[in-house]
């Protein structure tokens, strides 16, 4: 900041105008804070915490192809999806699952034509299993690897590609949020 020099012979009015001047312009500032606050805080407000989750879904080897329920459509707020964080897989005991036709568990969306989050082969479903993102026996698809989300307005199974004849239950744990899908 520059200081002024005040004129020759005092200039009383000078130095109240310079404060006048200046109390005005603190005041269009102050304002136009004030304003700006505002209109971030509206925005703020606009989004809101985005809703989070924690679900678990067992899954029976018997009724793998049947699938079990993580999220139903229903829960899903509309015109968002499902962003997944984290997802853990458990096979509560001691029965690896095992099968001749059956061969994989998938993580998707409800969608006709399902975004899969995960695949867990039956050689990764041995006995007292534990399966992480990040851990050999879970492959993580694009939409939690890569942050892209599942289909708008759709929930998430865990489901077989058919029945296995053997395996105990698979517990199945997922969190995330919901947030807007693009348009």
């Amino acid at each position: 900041m520059e200081l002024e020099r005040l004129p020759a012979g005092g200039g009383g009015d000078y130095v109240a105008n310079v404060v006048n001047a200046n109390s005005a312009t603190l005041e269009d500032q102050v304002d136009s804070l004030e304003t700006e606050d505002a209109s971030l805080q509206s925005q703020i407000d606009g989004l809101g915490g985005a809703p989070t989750f924690a679900k678990t879904a067992m899954l029976t080897s018997a009724a793998a192809a049947t699938g079990a329920i993580l999220i139903d459509d229903s829960e899903v707020p509309s015109g968002d999806l499902v962003q997944i964080l984290s997802i853990t897989a458990k096979v509560n005991g001691s029965t690896a699952w095992a099968d001749d036709t059956a061969t994989v568990v998938t993580l998707q969306d409800t969608a006709d034509t399902p975004v899969v989050g995960a695949t867990i082969p039956k050689a990764s479903l041995k006995a007292n299993a534990l399966l992480a993102i990040g851990s050999t026996g879970m492959t993580v698809g694009d939409a939690v690897a890569l942050g892209s989300g599942f289909s708008a307005n759709k929930g998430i199974v865990i489901i077989g590609d058919a029945n296995f004849s053997a395996g105990d239950t698979l517990y199945v744990t997922i969190s995330g949020f919901f947030r807007q899908a693009p348009s």
